[in-house]
């Protein structure tokens, strides 16, 4: 599964010297929910996580315990004490076949944002989505990618 989620009002809240600390705290909650981690990425306005994804577990329940955790970690250590994230969060189930080229985009968030080569598909969250709470189906061959955008909000 491939999580994506911004910051409130795509702020650049994601300060270098604090990017390390907030992929740690992303990390250690995904533990926490024994879930295993694939890749960590992002810019200084979002974040990407690739993770499998036990049955046992929901989307929702994931995204609310990364993004609550985060966000009260961040605002202790953030130097005003501002953090915040948006309400909603992007989801991609992606075939298996596709776990490296999915890897390795994340890696290489600030490369692919600072060149212009973006998988815009990948880097929307709710509040972006043209197609929200649709799926997205988009097929390479045998691999293929849904995509679902969530809102947090009733």
């Amino acid at each position: 599964m491939h999580l994506v989620w911004a910051t409130h009002g795509r702020l650049p809240l994601i300060l270098p010297h604090g990017e390390a600390d907030l992929y740690e705290c992303v990390r250690l909650e995904a533990t926490k929910l024994r879930l295993e981690v694939l890749a960590i990425g992002g810019i200084e306005d979002h974040v990407h996580l690739a993770i499998r994804l036990p049955a046992t577990r929901t989307i929702a329940e994931i995204m609310k315990q990364i993004k609550g955790a985060s966000s009260h970690h961040m605002s202790q250590v953030s130097p005003d004490g501002f953090f915040k994230w948006q309400e909603g969060y992007g989801a991609f189930a992606f075939h298996t076949s596709l776990t490296p080229r999915i890897i390795a985009y994340i890696e290489n968030q600030k490369t692919h944002h600072a060149n212009g080569e973006l998988l815009a598909a990948l880097e929307e969250s709710d509040e972006e989505a043209p197609l929200s709470n649709n799926f997205v189906r988009e097929d390479a061959g045998e691999a293929w990618l849904e995509a679902r955008y969530f809102n947090a909000s009733p």
